[in-house]
């Protein structure tokens, strides 16, 4: 089922991302179209497929909503991921969906860095990866620095409100 989901997700955010993006790819040129690139949305999880909800601001209280990113490029089967989350104030990150994953903290736990290896998506064209926020979350701004492999794209920003 999770796969039925991703793969829906995918299908989604692509339809949304490359009508974003398509007049710049005009002006790109063609070695810097194969470079890897990421898009980061907020998402309706109570539907299948999540619709795209063309936002970058969650509310702590709405359980509907989740933070996704998917990074498109060429990824081979099986890819290491490091998200650096940097929050404005103190937050504990909990991955009970990411298996064998390491998070490291800085001692103010502002900073954190989730690293983790797992399966890319429709032979290594895709990696995503979501998150939800609650209650127990600080409200503000976030900034996440994902990295697949030896490649760090450029930094994301959400935020988190009441």
């Amino acid at each position: 089922m999770k796969k039925i989901f991703t793969l829906s997700l995918i299908t989604t955010m692509f339809s949304a991302g490359a009508l974003a993006t398509a007049p710049e790819a005009k002006d790109t040129p063609k070695e810097k179209a194969n470079e890897p690139s990421i898009y980061l949305s907020v998402f309706d999880k109570t539907q299948d497929p999540s619709p795209d909800l063309l936002k970058k601001e969650t509310s702590r209280s709405n359980k509907t909503e989740k933070v996704c990113w998917v990074a498109f490029g060429n990824f081979g089967k099986k890819a290491t991921v490091s998200e650096t989350f940097k929050a404005q104030a103190k937050v504990e990150f909990k991955t009970t969906s990411l298996e064998n994953a390491k998070v490291v903290s800085s001692p103010n736990k502002k900073l954190h860095t989730i690293t983790y290896t797992r399966p890319t998506i429709d032979n290594g064209k895709y990696m995503m990866n979501c998150w939800e926020f609650g209650r127990w979350d600080p409200a503000g701004k976030y900034v996440l620095t994902v990295k697949i492999g030896k490649h760090e794209f450029e930094k994301q920003v959400f935020y988190v409100t009441e």
